[in-house]
């Protein structure tokens, strides 16, 4: 996605024409399926909220240019979800809410989703019938970041356990954690069989572009792998014809060397 760095309507056109002008853009989107969430430099600045002036002019911009199954629930935002075979994603916005209202779980802190986005998250986990859930946000959900960055789920760390203990309680199996913006490929395995009932996965993938950030190799005594590499995503395969049904995440650079690779079972990611 563009760095676009403005909420003037024109500007955000503007790039994001650019950006889809781009000839191997362009031969992607006419041969995949496209799905889309914003983090805060194509939302407007960098680690912006939701109090960020003229926000309605990137949510117009950001439809206008993403064909996505939809925007928000019948209010503001542009989350989504979509099932692909065994997997469903759900693309959370984590900037257009953030910072404008009470959290709907923790009395006096302010919320990172919005109540309606919260709503919508818990019951459309509880809907699912996939084996693996994706919670896919341009932001990572941990706080292992450089020095100085608040920008992430743990500065809103009420919603997130709020969110783990909702899995627990209902037993939502299948549940995978994906993250970005932080310019590393690196994997987390948090002890959260407490809360959500069994381990969770955070994959975090950036970036797609040639900036590494150094100083994001941050400690945190959940992390499995970090690299740094430009030109770095993140492959995921869903296998549903063995039992239990397996997820591959595999992280290439731009040459199709594998960075890392991990497989995750459905089995493993259900209570007990």
């Amino acid at each position: 996605t563009p760095y676009i760095d403005s909420t003037a309507l024109d500007v955000q056109r503007t790039r994001y024409a650019e950006f889809a002008a781009v000839p191997d853009f362009a031969t992607l989107l006419r041969n995949r399926p496209l799905y889309a969430t914003w983090d805060d430099h194509d939302f407007g600045a960098n680690d912006a909220n939701g109090r960020l002036d003229g926000k309605a002019n990137s949510r117009r911009a950001f439809i206008e240019y993403h064909a996505n199954p939809s925007y928000g629930d019948g209010d503001p935002g542009i989350y989504t979800k979509f099932r692909c075979g065994g997997v469903e994603v759900f693309l959370l916005d984590t900037r257009y809410f953030a910072g404008t209202e009470p959290s709907p779980v923790a009395v006096g802190q302010p919320t990172l989703l919005g109540t309606r986005q919260w709503e919508w998250l818990q019951r459309e986990l509880q809907a699912s019938t996939a084996p693996f859930k994706l919670l896919a946000s341009g932001m990572v959900w941990n706080g292992a970041v450089r020095p100085g960055k608040l920008d992430c789920w743990e500065t809103y760390s009420w919603e997130r356990e709020a969110l783990f203990h909702f899995i627990g309680q209902e037993r939502i199996p299948g549940v995978v954690l994906v993250g970005g913006d932080v310019h590393r490929t690196r994997i987390l395995q948090y002890d959260t069989t407490d809360t959500a009932g069994y381990p969770l996965t955070e994959l975090v993938t950036s970036p797609i572009h040639e900036s590494v950030i150094d100083a994001a190799n941050a400690p945190h005594p959940a992390l499995i792998h970090d690299s740094g590499e430009p030109h770095a995503f993140l492959l995921l395969t869903v296998d549903t014809t063995v039992t239990p049904a397996i997820l591959m995440a595999q992280f290439q650079n731009a040459a199709g060397r594998e960075l890392y690779s991990m497989t995750l079972s459905a089995a493993e990611l259900s209570a007990a």
